[in-house]
């Protein structure tokens, strides 16, 4: 969209509100066209407007259908990753219970050899 900046130095205009003015003029007339016919282009073919539409509803259809693919790996890549997860973290608590209890074992074992020592 144009900015009052712009086209300033474009028209030799310097007043903001008289630009201002024209751009909301240029936008009502522009969006009336528009309305007028029914989003299509003035001066383009029905014919090639309907085969561009055509074409961009099966460019949009086969982008759908390659990102609902991408999204549907990218699941079960996140499944199998939090299934690994949950398998680590199961892995990770059982080693540090058995070191808990390797280090209680080792303690048990210093004890009963300073006591075997000091007597």
């Amino acid at each position: 969209m144009p900015t009052i900046d712009a086209i300033k130095p474009l028209i030799g205009v310097n007043s903001p509100s008289t630009i201002s003015s024209a751009i909301k003029a240029w936008k009502n007339d522009l969006s009336q066209t528009i309305k007028k016919d029914q989003g299509m282009l003035p001066g383009i073919p029905v014919g090639l407007t309907d085969t561009v539409n055509s074409l961009w509803q099966q460019a949009l259809a086969e982008a759908l259908q390659v990102f609902n693919e991408r999204y549907d790996e990218l699941q079960a890549q996140q499944a199998d990753l939090t299934a690994k997860e949950a398998v680590l973290n199961d892995e990770t608590a059982r080693i540090q219970q058995l070191l808990l209890l390797t280090e209680q074992k080792y303690q048990e074992e210093i004890a009963y050899l300073k006591k075997k020592v000091s007597s």
